[in-house]
């Protein structure tokens, strides 16, 4: 009986002894084992011993193209600043002359402004320019899209449901015609030939192979001149019927327009002169004026 007892408290002191020794220990060291998650350095001032959370890449790196391509086109606006500041009243056009989106599904948004062609001053002009990081901000489309002289017409550029920029040109007079084009980056060929004759009509006769939908109607010299009416889609001809069908298909695509002519005299006006608009709930455009484009830029910087 006397030898289990002594076994007992030996063992019983010898935990005490073991316990009092955590304790001391505990009270002197700064390793920081009780503050769960917190990172303490170790005393001996050395850092690679700490825990240090994971490295998140800078937003402003993630930003920098978007900053690029802002301040390229902030440049471009300052330099034409007075070409896209001039009003020109007897063309009753809207002041809005300036969009910034994208068309062309690239990264980067593109620039596109309406200007007066100094060399035909009766035509208003669609231009666009599209960025990337190793050529910066390059035009892309440049054609007339509004023509005075001969008569006058309509038109309206806009973004279908699935993003794709179309234009809407119309010309009326003796030779009328209204079509629909779907818009991409001009070739180089096209660049020449507007660089050779300030009067080239993109969205004109003798291109209607290219437009999506064509219709034109003219005096007929073997049949008394009386008006004869044609239609025409992704180049070949087709009957009124197909095209009327066809004509509803596109109307009924519009989803965002960015510039469109607005009501002027009383034979002008998209939604006042041309039969495929007029039942059309006028859409607002959505473009900008050289003072809300250039604050709506420097806002996203």
């Amino acid at each position: 009986m006397k030898k289990i007892y002594i076994i007992a408290l030996t063992l019983i002191m010898a935990l005490t002894l073991a316990f009092c020794a955590g304790c001391g220990s505990g009270g002197n060291d700064d390793t920081g084992d009780d503050l769960g998650d917190i990172t303490v350095k170790s005393g001996d001032g050395d850092e690679n011993n700490a825990i240090r959370p994971p490295v998140i890449e800078d937003p402003v790196v993630e930003n920098a193209a978007d900053a690029a391509y802002i301040e390229a086109y902030l440049d471009i606006l300052t330099k034409n600043s007075a070409m896209l500041t001039t009003d020109e009243e007897w063309m009753f056009l809207g002041d809005g002359k300036i969009a910034v989106t994208s068309v062309f599904g690239n990264e980067a948004p593109e620039l596109l402004y309406l200007y007066i062609d100094e060399d035909n001053e009766y035509n208003e002009r669609l231009k666009i320019f599209t960025y990337s990081e190793m050529e910066g901000a390059v035009p892309v489309f440049d054609a007339a899209i509004y023509a005075m002289a001969g008569g006058g017409g309509n038109y309206c550029a806009y973004l279908t449901r699935g993003g794709d920029l179309i234009v809407y040109y119309s010309i009326f007079g003796e030779f009328s015609y209204y079509s629909f084009w779907a818009i991409e980056p001009m070739s180089q060929q096209d660049f020449a030939t507007l660089e050779n004759d300030p009067y080239y009509v993109y969205f004109s006769f003798e291109n209607k192979d290219q437009a999506l939908l064509y219709y034109w109607s003219y005096p007929d010299e073997e049949n008394d001149w009386d008006m004869v009416s044609s239609y025409m889609q992704d180049g070949r001809e087709i009957s009124q019927a197909e095209f009327d069908a066809r004509a509803q298909e596109i109307m009924g695509d519009v989803d965002r327009v960015l510039f469109q002519s607005e009501t002027g005299l009383e034979d002008y006006g998209l939604y006042d002169r041309d039969d495929l608009w007029k039942g059309v709930t006028p859409f607002k455009a959505e473009s900008m004026n050289y003072t809300e484009a250039v604050s709506w830029l420097e806002g996203q910087l």
